[in-house]
């Protein structure tokens, strides 16, 4: 016979381990030739945003533009 306690705490254990390695994971995705790099973890959580200094630019749409870019990859 099974024991069906066994299973769940089996089964819970399994879930705890699977929600720890996603939170370790890692993701980084970048756009615009390196310009914006984004990293996520596999919650999709954004860790870091990183953007080069000398391309903090006056367009701030092609900004935002290259950090959804960058976010879609890293998601992906």
């Amino acid at each position: 016979m099974v024991d069906m306690n066994f299973l769940m705490k089996q089964a819970k254990k399994m879930q705890e381990k699977l929600q720890n390695q996603l939170e370790e994971m890692r993701m980084t995705a970048s756009a615009g030739g390196g310009v914006v790099s984004v990293t996520v973890n596999g919650h999709k959580e954004a860790v870091t945003i990183h953007i080069t200094e000398d391309s903090v630019m006056e367009d701030r749409e092609m900004l935002e533009d290259l950090l959804v870019a960058a976010l879609g990859e890293a998601y992906r």
